[in-house]
């Protein structure tokens, strides 16, 4: 319709200009990181020879590089925090949609974990129905699933199991990950998904070493729930989060079927 031509040039540019400035966001996020990790491993290498060169008995000097290593741990984690928020940010300006095969996505990625679990001393139950396809992106799905197994993964208690469903309902496809760790304070079940917003205990569910780096300022920065909700929004989904009447915790994802 003419009338509408030139909304629909409006439009266009409006697209355009998106898309132009999510691309621009993740060569920045990219950037940024590689600029400030060159340094810190640099740092990092620097440190080894002189704890080498100082006597084992310098209790000061020696107290002095473990700081150090673990203020570089920690920038370390800051840096790939502002990467990963910076590219959340691109995928919701202009999120990349495509037919995906969820059912064979989740059913390679649940495959990846055997290593992880055996380390863990964990098993995973799986139930994945075939053939079920979302309008998506590939690598924003993996990101979702990988930040709610291993979430399950990493509350889950010595020789717990975590359950891994994947199922039509209706138009929608369901994904369903659940584990046998504390649950939540069902006064945060809501603030789980802020920015920022943290429910893991020091130590709660990790292994010793790991344990230790979070006590040493290891933080978790409450940010992967944060972006598994906006990703799937912005795909026209929802995900909910609930506590298992007999113990653990449950992550439904639901995301709407390609025509």
């Amino acid at each position: 319709m003419p009338e509408l031509a030139g909304v629909a040039e409006d439009f266009d540019r409006l697209v355009a200009t998106l898309r132009d400035s999510a691309q621009s966001l993740r060569r920045a996020a990219e950037d940024n990181a590689h600029a400030f990790k060159t340094p810190i491993a640099v740092i990092r290498q620097s440190v080894e020879p002189l704890r080498r060169a100082l006597p084992a008995e310098n209790a000061r000097s020696q107290r002095a590089l473990t700081m150090i290593e673990k203020s570089l741990d920690k920038l370390d984690g800051l840096v790939s925090f502002a990467r990963r928020m910076d590219e959340a940010a691109a995928d919701l300006l202009a999120p990349n949609r495509r037919r995906v095969d969820l059912s064979a996505l989740v059913e390679r990625m649940a495959g990846g974990y055997t290593g992880l679990l055996a380390e863990r001393r964990l098993h995973m139950r799986s139930r994945i129905d075939a053939a079920l396809v979302v309008r998506a992106s590939e690598e924003t799905l993996e990101t979702i699933v990988e930040n709610l197994v291993e979430n399950a993964v990493s509350f889950s208690p010595p020789d717990g199991g975590v359950s891994v469903r994947l199922t039509r309902s209706g138009p929608w496809a369901e994904l369903v990950v659940e584990d046998e760790g504390p649950g939540v304070d069902p006064a945060n079940l809501e603030r789980i998904f802020e920015r920022y917003f943290s429910h893991r205990e020091p130590g709660r569910g990790m292994p010793e070493d790991e344990a230790a780096a979070h006590q040493a300022g290891a933080a978790h920065f409450g940010i992967g729930l944060w972006i598994v909700r906006r990703n799937i929004e912005a795909f026209g989904g929802r995900v909910r989060a609930e506590n298992r009447p007999t113990g653990g915790f449950r992550m439904t994802v639901a995301l709407p079927l390609a025509g």
